[in-house]
């Protein structure tokens, strides 16, 4: 199907640049905010926000309308009903079985010595 692989390597990369860009904004925002606020003042300021959340919210009702017809959006309901409590995790199964042997022993290890020392 196209785009990235479903694996750990992923999964780290896509929470890396969302930390990143999270921090970026809380350095960036009050800086750019302060500045906007002095030179133009608070009417404009806040104007230009809300104009900014209108034409984000129709980009993304856009999106979804046009990327996800509604046969798709069915079906993808109906198949998740068909999802075990085994992967409420969010995790793929694909991510699970990748996990190599050495780790899932040790964590095999743990278990049993916690298992073992709890009253």
């Amino acid at each position: 199907e196209g785009g990235y692989s479903d694996d750990l390597s992923t999964y780290g990369v896509i929470a890396g640049i969302w930390s990143s860009m999270y921090s970026l904004g809380e350095v960036i925002g009050p800086s750019l905010g302060g500045f906007l606020l002095e030179n133009y003042g608070f009417p404009v300021c806040s104007t230009v926000m809300a104009a900014m959340c209108a034409v984000t919210s129709v980009v993304v009702l856009l999106y979804f309308l046009s990327f996800h017809p509604k046969s798709e959006i069915s079906s993808s309901a109906k198949s998740k009903e068909k999802i075990t409590e085994a992967s409420d995790s969010g995790i793929s199964e694909n991510c699970r079985t990748s996990a190599s042997s050495s780790s899932s022993s040790l964590s095999a290890q743990y278990l049993a010595h916690v298992n073992e020392n709890t009253p």
